[in-house]
């Protein structure tokens, strides 16, 4: 019980609970609080535009309206830069830790407030945390234009951040270990009939998971990967040039191949209700494109890094890891062990699964489910792994950051969508996704009135096609860049991640223009 307890506080402070529909819906303001910032931010609506205005004059007009938002765009701008360039501030902790080592090695005293630099610079060196550190400068922005009952109302009416707490739960449940062990078992049997090399395994995990994420989310297909991903290949010390490639594809990958369903995508969950568009639509308009896309991509990847495939040495990473400290290797040993999972536990997993997948916009069935699963774990921990709460829960506090600091964003984001012609919005959405979670992006379309099926199509297709260029792009991003973080010694570079992304996108954006 005090486990459940302990879990459930955490979750509590990190993720806050939201309502059901989409991440920037607004509510009526409980009553008290000031007519002056009874809708904070403004709606759309509320702006007061002139028809025919050009973008400067209407963003000029909107920031004269509620100077506020100049505030919010640049401390948003500071949270994507401070991302961007967050392994420098790795690399300064890392630097200042061996100093400290250096010091004691020689016999002296390391100060308090050295070992309190080294582990700040490290902390705001770690991308999931970057958003809300941000979030309290927004946060006392708020109260210093506003009020506190203002900040209040804003975070609990105004944001919805059911997402974070559904992408939390999922990843526990979904790297379990009956859940990998049945995906791996049968990646293996697939596997094995074709040889079973490490790039038959690069290709099928790149190839058959990002599909699988239409019916079962994005967040548990990455999830997934990641984990196979880590065992067959990271684990071999592949090159630089393999392990970012790798992981770009696999970010570009998982969201093109999330768009078969209407479900899955949030980007898409935005306009599937207000665009009428469900299951066939999306198959016939989206998926299957996104599926050639992915087949083209990971071929051309296959013969670009056939050399670094080649250098791969299985037996180097096996030694290696016996010399691993001890805890870590007592950790290894047994989360590789053999012991074999009965049946009613698979199956009690699967289901746990289900219900987290069918009550995704529900967080308090989410919590409960995790609740019970926490139990049941502790009931046959014989056949579990150790269960890791750091990982999830700090994909569902950047995730909740990023929602925090993107409700503010439509004012300029509306404009700029409803100026551009089909082929340009498809290739700005593209690029603007790279700083932007798409769904936001998706979710100003469709309160432009006269927004034609050419358009939609448009916008769409340039939010999936986006949504691998950086972790900012796509909510799942950050799960695949959390598992596969201990890989890169300096930090995940997200301009390295970028650059090796750019390929791969342009090829899905070509086959959205080109295959209609």
């Amino acid at each position: 019980m005090t486990l459940v307890q302990d879990v459930s506080q955490q979750l509590f402070i990190s993720v806050p609970f939201l309502s059901k529909n989409n991440a920037l819906e607004y509510y009526e303001p409980v009553q008290n609080f000031s007519v002056k910032f009874a809708n904070f931010p403004p709606r759309l609506i509320e702006y007061p535009d002139v028809f025919g205005q050009g973008i400067d004059d209407v963003l000029i007009s909107r920031i004269e309206f509620f100077p506020f938002n100049l505030f919010a765009t640049a401390v948003f701008v500071c949270a994507v830069v401070h991302i961007l360039f967050s392994t420098k501030f790795l690399k300064l902790g890392a630097k200042l830790r061996s100093d400290q080592e250096f010091t004691i090695k020689i016999g002296k005293t390391v100060p308090s407030g050295a070992i309190l630099r080294a582990d700040f610079a490290l902390m705001l060196g770690k991308v999931e945390v970057i958003f809300g550190i941000w979030a309290i400068v927004l946060g006392m922005g708020i109260v210093v234009f506003a009020d506190w009952a203002t900040l209040v109302d804003y975070i609990e009416h105004k944001v919805n951040f059911t997402e974070p707490v559904f992408v939390t739960v999922v990843m526990v449940i979904s790297l379990s270990r009956p859940i990998l062990k049945i995906v791996q078992t049968e990646m293996e049997r697939l596997v094995d009939s074709f040889g079973g090399s490490t790039v038959t395994w690069w290709f099928f995990i790149l190839t058959i998971l990002p599909i699988l994420g239409s019916f079962v989310t994005p967040v548990v297909s990455i999830s997934l990967a990641s984990y196979l991903l880590a065992k067959k290949l990271y684990s071999l010390e592949p090159s630089r040039k393999l392990a970012y490639g790798s992981m770009s594809l696999l970010f570009v990958n998982i969201s093109a191949g999330a768009s078969l369903s209407h479900f899955a995508l949030p980007s898409v969950q935005m306009v599937a209700v207000p665009w009428d568009w469900d299951l066939s639509f999306m198959i016939a308009n989206f998926g299957w494109k996104a599926v050639v896309a992915i087949l083209i991509n990971n071929l051309i990847f296959v013969f670009i890094y056939r050399k670094d495939f080649e250098d791969l040495s299985p037996s180097s990473y096996f030694i290696k890891k016996q010399l691993n400290r001890p805890q870590k290797q007592i950790n290894s040993l047994w989360n590789d062990r053999e012991t074999e999972i009965p049946l009613w536990i698979t199956m009690a997993h699967v289901l746990f699964l289900i219900w987290t997948l069918l009550n995704a916009h529900y967080p308090k069935l989410l919590i409960g489910g995790l609740l019970f699963f926490l139990g049941f774990i502790q009931l046959t921990k014989k056949f579990q792994y150790q269960i890791e709460m750091k990982a999830p829960i700090c994909v569902g506090f950047f995730l909740a950051g990023a929602l925090f600091h993107g409700s503010f964003q439509t004012w300029w984001i509306e404009p700029i969508l409803h100026s551009l012609a089909e082929m340009p919005l498809l290739l700005g959405v593209a690029a603007l996704s790279a700083f932007i979670d798409n769904a936001s992006i998706t979710y100003a379309s469709t309160l432009l009135p006269g927004f034609y099926d050419g358009l939609k199509y448009a916008v769409v297709a340039g939010a999936i096609s986006g949504g691998g260029l950086t972790v900012l792009a796509h909510s799942a991003n950050i799960v695949g860049h959390s598992k596969l973080n201990e890989f890169f010694k300096e930090g995940i570079s997200q301009w390295k991640v970028f650059s090796h992304a750019i390929l791969p996108t342009f090829i899905v954006v070509l086959c959205f223009m080109l295959l209609q």
